[in-house]
């Protein structure tokens, strides 16, 4: 693991930051995370496919995110943190198992928030809220003590 860890740091060195994290920030990056994953929830009920896809990528990344604080890290909003945040070697292995996917989902919650409407189907966003659900219980038993 750490020589993954060492690796990782040097391919993304322009965008991770160490010192200015830590347990108080990752707790509050999970409230984050459970935040818009109820807010992804409840836009699903509401049938609003295309927010619920994007409060729920939200939350995967608050949760990634987390993980990240909990190590020490946070990165730098810039070009590349997207990749950098899913290839960190601290994540539970799931996140890296569906990593097209997030990608995929990502892509999907640009469009909806930029570029069109009514885009995500009752489907998908189910499936993905699904996943950010399981996403962060996962971030949360990496956090607990």
């Amino acid at each position: 693991m750490r020589d993954e860890l060492s690796a990782w740091t040097k391919k993304h060195i322009e965008l991770v930051q160490t010192g200015r994290v830590g347990p108080r920030d990752a707790g509050e990056k999970i409230k984050l995370a459970q935040r818009n994953l109820a807010r992804a929830q409840g836009n699903l009920v509401a049938a609003d496919n295309d927010e619920a896809l994007a409060k729920a990528e939200n939350a995967i990344v608050n949760a990634a995110d987390a993980v990240l604080a909990h190590a020490g890290y946070r990165l730098r909003g810039k070009t590349g943190s997207h990749q950098a945040r899913f290839e960190f070697p601290g994540l539970p292995r799931e996140f890296r198992e569906v990593r097209a996917r997030l990608d995929r989902i990502r892509s999907l919650r640009t469009t909806v928030t930029y570029d069109a409407v009514d885009v995500v189907d009752a489907s998908e966003a189910k499936d993905v809220v699904q996943l950010a659900e399981r996403l962060v219980a996962l971030a949360r038993k990496k956090l607990a003590p």
